[in-house]
């Protein structure tokens, strides 16, 4: 009736789950979508405010479409400035 197998040897559906692609990673992945979209219900002013974060971010880079070298000048002159606060509030003091 049923086609007999050596000992010790997996069938393919037994190798599909042995490899880590079967339906219990499935699952999981599955259980973790639905989590988030409990906690995405749960907190829905949350989850606009950061929808209008996102929307304000992509506003403001359409108007300053700053290259890479221009972010590292700020970036640096911020810290800068930093330190040299904090050196003149210690020399004060």
């Amino acid at each position: 009736m049923f086609p007999v197998r050596e000992k010790g040897s997996m069938s393919s559906s037994e190798m599909f789950m042995h490899s880590g692609c079967g339906f219990k990673f499935e699952k999981k992945r599955i259980l973790k979508i639905t989590s988030v979209e409990k906690y995405a219900n749960q907190s829905v002013q949350n989850y606009f405010g950061i929808f209008l974060l996102q929307q304000f971010g992509q506003i403001i880079f359409q108007h300053f479409r700053l290259s890479i070298y221009q972010y590292v000048k700020l970036f640096l002159l911020h810290r800068i400035r930093l330190f040299l606060l904090q050196y003149f509030r210690l020399y004060l003091l």
